[in-house]
């Protein structure tokens, strides 16, 4: 009689019942990567903000209109352009104290992001649970145009002898 090599219906069973316990163990791991990729974004994008700020305000220092409320900086250049009398182009944007100001042109021209995957606005689509601003303070919201309500960046621009503020809010990632 011929012998035949296989596996039996046990081993078969516990095989499966092996990979099924491995699959419950890792599957946490994968499905929450999209969340941990959209808060490394958004990390990314405050730590742009902030990076940005540090050199428009350090370019407003040298050139002397870092103490006023309003003047406009050109990214190309060294120099500062005049507030009076000159136009802002898509290179050169208002700064408010020396730092980027809460409007939606100033942080696309200063961060450069893409309008496709990023929004900018004062609400951006989040919930209005976001923190409320005094009168004097501007805001704007940052957020990727896929991510939930409870995940954006908001940026509060300067104020007299106050430095802009950028918070990450991960609620909802």
């Amino acid at each position: 009689m011929k012998k035949q090599n296989g596996f039996t219906l046990i081993e078969l069973v516990v095989v499966i019942i092996i990979l099924g316990i491995l699959a419950v163990v890792a599957a946490p791991k994968f499905i929450n990567l999209s969340s941990d990729a959209r808060e490394a974004a958004l990390q990314g994008v405050a730590g742009s903000i902030k990076g940005a700020n540090a050199m428009v305000h350090a370019k407003a220092q040298v050139a002397g209109v870092a103490e006023e409320p309003t003047a406009n900086v050109n990214l190309n250049g060294t120099a500062f352009v005049a507030a009076a009398g000159k136009a802002v182009t898509p290179e050169t944007f208002g700064v408010v104290y020396g730092y980027i100001p809460a409007t939606q042109e100033a942080l696309r021209t200063a961060l450069e992001l893409d309008v496709k995957e990023w929004d900018i606005a004062a609400d951006a689509g989040v919930a209005k649970s976001a923190p409320e601003t005094k009168a004097d303070e501007l805001s704007i919201n940052i957020k990727q145009k896929d991510a939930p309500n409870g995940c954006y960046v908001t940026y509060t621009q300067a104020g007299e002898g106050v430095a802009p503020v950028v918070e990450v809010v991960e609620t909802g990632c």
